[in-house]
């Protein structure tokens, strides 16, 4: 018997629709919700997708707007698993909302209001971000991090070459079958981050998270997948700055608003083509 209240199927589509095409998945959820409009769970995906693509007043207005309607559904709040889940999801999206307008305070407030929630959210370095930023944290060598915390207490260029060095071919003897995602062994990491510096910061950016500005670039053959070639690269800054967090090759961002790096491959064939004068003289009287 179909369930008039969801359709779990048709739900997983449209979410796994925002790794590939995230305007093409707020237009799937949004056609989901017309035919489930009691599925408030899914209503928290949508504000997440709107987000994504930083439609910020809209996802405000549908996040008030769920919220009064769950409050006169008694039948949905007495489903203690569902009710459960939608006020982390709806948690989830609140303290997202916060992040993009950084609202540091009312962000750290909330989270300890929802302490319990908030903690199985898993964002524990969204809150160390956090009370760096209110300075509530108390100040030790960044050496003593992984390298993410690391990142956020003091940014540091070469340790981000460092982090992305060891996501390259070199890093694995050149096993271009590994499983792992990976840069090739030219790819020219110095000059793709000098270049990427006219891109970044810009509002060419997605912001699937809480901290992370998500740009795309197109480069031909950066790298591999599953020893698939990637065209395209992703590229993780810190909201609204240019400290770029991480790098990593991608594949299906057609989509996507990407920057297209390609001329930087045709200048380095013609570099490469380029002959000296004294070759052209030679092949020009050569017998």
């Amino acid at each position: 018997m179909k369930n008039k209240y969801y359709n779990e199927w048709e739900l997983d589509q449209a979410i796994n629709l925002m790794e590939k095409n995230p305007y093409e998945a707020v237009k799937k959820l949004e056609n989901y919700l017309k035919k489930y409009r009691k599925d408030y769970n899914a209503f928290a995906f949508y504000i997440n997708s709107l987000v994504n693509i930083k439609e910020i007043d809209k996802a405000k207005k549908v996040l008030a707007s769920i919220e009064n309607k769950v409050v006169n559904d008694s039948k949905f709040i007495n489903n203690n698993r569902r009710y459960k889940s939608f006020k982390k999801k709806i948690l989830y999206n609140k303290l997202q909302l916060l992040m993009f307008e950084e609202k540091y305070q009312e962000f750290y407030d909330l989270y300890n209001e929802n302490i319990s929630m908030s903690e199985e959210l898993d964002i524990g370095h969204i809150m160390f971000w956090c009370k760096i930023k209110l300075d509530k944290i108390k100040k030790n060598p960044r050496d003593n991090y992984n390298y993410l915390y690391r990142q956020l207490i003091e940014y540091n260029t070469d340790d981000l070459i460092d982090h992305i060095n060891n996501h390259t071919a070199f890093a694995y003897d050149n096993d271009i079958n590994s499983e792992y995602n990976m840069f090739t062994a030219d790819f020219p990491l110095l000059k793709i981050l000098n270049e990427i510096k006219k891109y970044i910061p810009s509002d060419r950016y997605l912001f699937p998270g809480f901290i992370d500005d998500r740009y795309t670039f197109k480069y031909d053959g950066c790298g591999k997948i599953n020893s698939k070639n990637a065209d395209y690269f992703r590229v993780i800054c810190i909201h609204n700055s240019d400290k770029i967090i991480t790098m990593y090759p991608v594949v299906n961002c057609e989509e996507f608003d990407y920057v297209d790096l390609n001329y930087m491959l045709e200048k380095q064939d013609m570099k490469i083509k380029r002959k000296s004068r004294i070759d052209r003289f030679n092949d020009r009287y050569k017998k």
